[in-house]
């Protein structure tokens, strides 16, 4: 009996670790390239036009002043609602690797667990201080079709979701926190830049760093829920973040042994604790029986 219920808690816990990780297949994707407009360029003619991983900084929420799509300003803090953000760094008229970039980014919050405007948040910003609001409305739209499905409310993913426009003063103040290094090439009016998007938790602080133009779900899961800091998720995402841990060589998620480990002990206890209270009450209902029948 007791080792039945080993093997079912056992099998339990695996079964739902391999659910969790069977909804994601991993797209090959490479490290973050540096391109202008649709021509991908050497790095080291533009090393100050990379992203630089400042995992920890911090957003000033307060004094970084963008625009919303109705080309209303405020504080980033505005748009900071107690959840984990998305934030990528872009231009709507780019002609190569931000719609690359932003359809990849996408593409993988599509096939998460959680839903913008309801676990975590998402901006775009855009890096040309000459776009505006209108061509902003016009990518949000577009965007929220593609994103959108009968399970989501459009309500909540329109709250939760923006794409913003600013001064460059104040763009360049959100790539330089968080290491998004970009220059405009005036021969061309196009802007060198990297590929890659950010996870900041609730408060504007730097957590992860995706790179590249395609995103491996899970890895874009689990970096929003180690942001939400314990407030995002179940207790099977929570089990899930504990299993795995970020990976600085490969930028991404690997198994975490030990804590694997753990965690079938503590199954194995709970299955001995379980195995142990039947066994408790079988013999007390027998007690009570041989008392009766005296």
């Amino acid at each position: 009996m007791f080792v039945k219920a080993i093997r079912f808690s056992v099998l339990f816990l695996a079964l739902i670790l391999a659910g969790e990780l069977r909804a994601y297949e991993k797209p090959s994707y490479g490290p973050g390239q540096v391109v202008i407009g649709n021509e991908k360029l050497k790095e080291a003619d533009f090393k100050d036009i990379k992203i630089d991983e400042k995992l920890g900084a911090k957003l000033d929420l307060e004094k970084i002043i963008l625009r919303d799509e109705q080309g209303a300003e405020h504080p980033l803090n505005f748009w900071f609602r107690g959840k984990p953000m998305v934030l990528a760094m872009i231009y709507f008229k780019c002609p190569g690797l931000c719609g690359m970039l932003m359809n990849g980014t996408v593409g993988a919050l599509k096939r998460i667990n959680f839903d913008i405007g309801s676990e975590y948040d998402v901006i775009f910003v855009s890096i040309n201080p000459e776009e505006g609001p209108e061509l902003a409305r016009d990518k949000k739209e577009n965007y929220l079709k593609d994103y959108m499905s009968r399970e989501k409310s459009l309500a909540s993913v329109s709250a939760g979701w923006h794409f913003l426009t600013g001064t460059d003063e104040n763009v360049r103040a959100v790539g330089q926190t968080l290491g998004f290094g970009y220059r405009k090439d005036e021969a061309s009016g196009e802007y060198a830049h990297s590929a890659g998007f950010f996870v900041l938790t609730p408060d504007g602080v730097l957590s992860r760093v995706h790179f590249g133009v395609e995103f491996e779900p899970r890895d874009v899961h689990l970096s929003i829920l180690e942001a939400g800091r314990g407030e995002v998720g179940t207790i099977v995402d929570k089990l899930l973040l504990y299993c795995f841990r970020y990976n600085p060589d490969s930028k991404g998620y690997a198994f975490a042994a030990m804590n694997l480990v753990r965690v079938g002990g503590l199954v194995t206890l709970f299955g001995f604790g379980l195995y142990m209270a039947m066994f408790w009450f079988r013999q007390r209902r027998i007690n009570k029986e041989r008392k009766n029948e005296v």
